[in-house]
């Protein structure tokens, strides 16, 4: 496939393909990959919190990184095949739950109000513009009031994504539901934390 994904079963299926790689992101092995994941996990206000939502979590690596500071992590991904690589990772962490979802699709099985941390990991440049509001909505009515929103993305737009990570942050920043605590731009990445007002 050349350029991004579109419709709900093509995003599952291109996600399939990708995850064909056991790592296709070296979430495991990489320099830009840990440093990313400490950076974020150290820009988070709150030493811990009770309930996590992390969409498009992948293989799970940052999502067994969560569990150590959430009660509760529920993550999905809209390929099956790296939700099984994440169910790996996650055996034996009985506070992570994983779902099936394509969003803005798929809402996740979560009451109003409560959630207390979602996490965007380099994943809404995957996403049409147009659908990021809709899952920034689903977000926003997840998220308590002072729950925390932290974006965080590669800065280049990927081969087959529809913005760059900067765009897509850009889009999340300009969401006047949440005031901003963290942004931190890197050579490689840029991260903003927010908090839902």
């Amino acid at each position: 496939m050349t350029g991004p994904p579109r419709g709900p079963d093509d995003i599952a299926s291109h996600f399939d393909l990708i995850h064909r790689q056991p790592d296709p992101w070296s979430v495991r092995t990489s320099w830009y990959e840990t440093r990313k994941a400490a950076i974020l996990l150290a820009s988070l206000p709150d030493a811990t919190y009770r309930l996590a939502w992390e969409p498009g979590c992948s293989i799970g690596g940052l999502t067994t990184q969560l569990a150590a500071r959430c009660e509760r992590v529920v993550a999905s991904d809209a390929s099956p095949r790296a939700l099984a690589a994440a169910a790996a990772a996650t055996d034996r962490l009985p506070n992570v739950e994983l779902e099936v979802q394509v969003l803005p699709r798929d809402r996740p099985n979560l009451r109003p109000g409560s959630v207390d941390l979602v996490v965007f990991g380099e994943f809404l440049y995957y996403v049409p513009p147009d659908d990021i509001d809709a899952i920034l909505d689903i977000a926003a009515d997840l998220l308590r009031t002072g729950g925390d929103l932290a974006c965080i993305h590669w800065r280049p737009r990927p081969h087959d994504g529809w913005q760059s990570g900067v765009e897509v942050n850009g889009q999340v920043a300009a969401d006047t539901r949440w005031a901003d605590l963290v942004h931190h731009v890197d050579a490689d990445f840029t991260l903003d934390v927010r908090r839902r007002r």
